[in-house]
Formats: C-alpha cells, sequence, structure tokens
C-alpha cells in the first residue's frame, strides 16, 4: 500500500498525513501556550517583587494577581485539552501503524509471488510505526 505517485492520498495513507498534520498543529499550539504560562508566571513574579519593594498596594496586588492568575488557569487548562488531543492522535497513530504491520504480515502469507523483504510502507519516508513513535515520544 504504497503512497500514490500523482492525486490525492485516500485511505489508511490520507489518514496518517492528517494524523501527522494534527500533531505538527498540536505541538505548535503547545508551544505558544507554554510561552504564554512562562510570561504570566513571569508577571506574577513581578508584581509580587513589586509588592515587596512597596511600589505596589495591596490592593492593587490582589486586583492584578487574580487577573494573571486567571489567566494562567486559563492557560492550563488550554495545555491539558491540548494532551488530551495528543493522547487520541497517539492512540490513532497505533491502530493505523498495528493495521499496516498486520497487512504487511498478511500480504506475504497471501501472495506466493511476492518477496519476504519486501517492505513496503504507506508512505515511502517514514512507515507508519514511526508516525506514532512519535507521537508517543511527543506526548511525554
Amino acid at each position: 500500500m504504497d503512497s500514490p505517485r500523482h492525486g490525492n492520498l485516500t485511505g489508511n495513507p490520507r489518514k496518517v498525513k492528517d494524523t501527522a498534520v494534527e500533531l505538527y498543529t498540536v505541538s505548535t499550539l503547545w508551544k505558544n501556550h507554554r510561552d504564554e504560562g512562562i510570561e504570566l508566571i513571569r508577571q506574577i513574579t513581578e508584581l509580587k517583587l513589586q509588592w515587596l519593594e512597596e511600589k505596589v498596594k495591596r490592593q492593587e496586588l490582589e486586583n492584578q494577581m487574580q487577573l494573571l492568575c486567571d489567566k494562567l488557569e486559563t492557560t492550563y487548562y488550554k495545555l491539558e485539552k491540548l494532551v488530551q488531543k495528543l493522547d487520541i492522535l497517539t492512540s490513532h497513530m497505533e491502530g493505523m501503524a498495528k493495521l499496516e504491520e498486520y497487512q504487511e504480515k498478511n500480504k506475504i502469507g497471501r501472495f506466493a509471488n511476492i518477496d519476504e523483504s519486501d517492505t513496503s510502507h504507506m508512505f515511502l519516508t517514514w512507515p507508519t510505526r514511526r508516525f506514532y513513535l512519535f507521537g508517543l515520544k511527543n506526548k511525554h
């Protein structure tokens, strides 16, 4: 089941491609939200230092701190959703990798004229299992 040389991908190759694109999107969003969280933590630290140096009054500290903490909590929930999405995508890749391995194993058994050294995959670059392992590695 090689990648078609012309036209659009269909079936499992299309699913793997789409999932790989989603993995890239999730990792990009993760980086952006992580950076937001780091900036919010920096702002919280700066605000606390200003209060300790008596540059900010207690009421102003409480108001601004609540606002920053609310934003940080929202960022946390965005990251949590991305982890859940990554779990789903990794599970999809695992299933497609197992399907490809099963199809390859049965292909050799069914057709006598197929060379047992044939290692064709859905893609000419990475086998599906490698996409799955990439997703699993980036999950942790």
